[in-house]
């Protein structure tokens, strides 16, 4: 029994660093520096707002007043 206890012991002790470390890696690029910082990344859309205090402004001006006439269907 005390063989059985060591030995889960010892798994655990080797589990516990992996945990840790999946805490800190991003998915995609994406860690907490760069979602709070979203405003100031204007070439992504990283968050359902947008910006970390979720503005849904985009500062692109592709699309205007003066050319939004000129949109259409792409597909569907």
């Amino acid at each position: 029994m005390r063989v059985l206890t060591a030995a889960f012991a010892g798994l655990l002790a080797l589990s516990l660093p992996a945990c840790s470390e999946q805490e800190t890696m991003t998915e995609g690029g994406i860690d907490m520096m760069r979602l709070v910082n979203a405003g100031e990344d204007e070439a992504n859309w990283i968050t359902h707002g947008r910006t970390y205090s979720e503005q849904r402004f985009s500062p692109l001006t592709q699309v205007g007043r003066e050319n939004v006439s000129e949109l259409g269907l792409a597909w569907y």
